[in-house]
């Protein structure tokens, strides 16, 4: 049931939340070298760091500290080179497959039957699926939101690597793959079925509910009472 999807989707959530992670600490970094601390503090472990990466993510972290190098343990595979580039070391591979069972590919998570096809790529070279998060929970790699169940997404079917579909628009290359892309995240949105997963599994067990919250009722105005026409007044 519910315990196995969360324990399924433990690895692959992991991976992207320490990728989220590493990111956001390199351009810290870079910042850094100008104005250097004189003793940095411990760096923290991996689990400390995956923790750490979930509580940002979930607009609960504590400033952030410049000073700490990428994950410990987290092989800078998942470190991408910039917001939409998701480069990979030559040698990462190896390390990629050291850490992780086989490799890990973002439309694990679609909902059935909602898959189509696209002519966009990951960094990778791999053809993108536009499909609807079925359960857990997707990372854009281009904005570092979280997409929970329901939501559209564009995902490889070889590697992590996602877009949400507000990224898709905003990076599409010209106004007619955008326009395409929008065709797509429409047709993909109307196969919604009832039933989708309603939580997300995070790296340190906890699981959140995602149920959207019901709309507020409208409130109807009451008509305003016509003015009373005055009496016309009778010649004499």
């Amino acid at each position: 049931g519910h315990d196995g999807l969360a324990v399924e989707t433990d690895d692959y959530l992991k991976a992207k939340f320490a990728k989220a992670k590493a990111a956001g600490r390199g351009q810290k970094k870079a910042k850094a070298k100008t104005c250097p601390k004189p003793q940095p503090p411990r760096p923290l472990s991996q689990a400390e760091e995956l923790l750490e990466a979930e509580r940002e993510l979930l607009g609960t972290a504590s400033k952030p500290r410049e000073e700490d190098p990428l994950p410990r343990g987290i092989p800078r595979a998942l470190s991408p080179q910039g917001p939409s580039g998701g480069h990979r070391c030559p040698d990462a591979g190896v390390e990629l497959e050291q850490r992780l069972p086989g490799r890990l590919a973002a439309t694990r998570l679609a909902a059935s039957g909602s898959s189509q096809s696209t002519s966009r790529c990951c960094p990778e070279g791999h053809p993108l699926l536009c499909y609807i998060v079925g359960w857990s929970a997707a990372l854009c790699d281009e904005c570092d939101l979280m997409q929970k169940p329901g939501q559209v997404v564009f995902g490889c079917g070889a590697c992590e690597w996602e877009l949400c579909a507000g990224c898709v628009l905003r990076t599409a290359p010209n106004e007619d793959s955008a326009a395409e892309d929008l065709r797509i995240i429409t047709k993909v949105a109307q196969t919604a079925k009832p039933g989708i997963s309603r939580f997300v599994a995070t790296p340190s067990g906890a699981v959140l509910d995602t149920t959207p919250l019901a709309p507020a009722p409208r409130e109807v105005a009451a008509p305003t009472p016509a003015a009373p026409t005055p009496a016309r007044e009778t010649a004499q």
